[in-house]
């Protein structure tokens, strides 16, 4: 399990930098990915509830958010590293601006979609599909957990694998490589309930993560990454809890 195999002592780190550099390419693109793909796989045996789904992917995602904080110390790195500035230009703080634009317009989409759930049967299955997915919270309080944990998933995975990956790759393989394999660590680790999401789940990383190369700020994918997942989450519990629930 991964948040066992990533705990070793930080003194180990100091005499051997390039070990935190492995270990945390380890991590990234082998071990965490494996473990979240294992973890839906088994359902069928072994059926995982949804607080414990969150925490632990909270908890490993807060793993390596420590490591990439390890990663910059041992450098004398800043946010620069992950594509986070806020020193904007003008042409970033206008795409800050279109992602908030972009978030209200879909909040505003999914509400109207929400209010013809009754007579449209598209609507209603679209919305119905969702409701089935073993992600989405079912009780009070696992929506409540379920808001940390698309903040956590929401910001980690956009600084781990658009910002940080991203920023490491291309000058090793160029942009396509490291777009790509970012895009797909990314879309193997997290936000999916099943395998069979994967695909979805890469297209997705690939938009962002070309999104953020063709910009160069991070800030704005962030805006536009959180506000989306926030604003999906809540409109799905409203419709599948319109008097909600204990």
């Amino acid at each position: 399990m991964p948040l066992l195999q990533c705990r070793i002592p930080l003194t180990t780190f100091g005499e051997n930098p390039m070990l935190l550099d492995w270990l945390f390419g380890l991590c990234l693109f082998l071990l965490v990915p494996a473990y979240h793909l294992w973890s839906p796989m088994r359902q069928k045996t072994l059926p995982p509830s949804r607080i414990a789904r969150y925490w632990s992917m909270i908890g490993t995602m807060g793993v390596l958010l420590l490591m990439l904080l390890a990663h910059a110390w041992q450098r004398g790195q800043g946010a620069d590293m992950v594509g986070i500035g806020f020193d904007l230009s003008a042409n970033q703080r206008y795409l800050v601006a279109a992602a908030i634009v972009v978030v209200a317009l879909w909040h505003l989409g999914m509400h109207a979609a929400m209010r013809m759930i009754d007579t449209d049967a598209g609507v209603a299955q679209a919305f119905d599909k969702m409701s089935r997915n073993q992600l989405m919270p079912r009780t009070l309080a696992e929506a409540r957990l379920y808001v940390l944990f698309v903040i956590v998933i929401g910001i980690g995975s956009d600084l781990l694998y658009r910002g940080f990956l991203i920023n490491t790759l291309v000058p090793v393989g160029g942009a396509i490589v490291a777009i790509l394999l970012a895009s797909l660590a990314d879309a193997l680790t997290y936000g999916y309930d099943k395998p069979r999401d994967i695909p979805g789940n890469i297209a997705l990383s690939l938009v962002l993560g070309i999104a953020f190369y063709l910009s160069q700020s991070l800030l704005w994918i962030i805006v536009l990454h959180l506000g989306l997942g926030l604003s999906t989450a809540r409109i799905a519990w409203q419709a599948t809890h319109p008097h909600g629930s204990a």
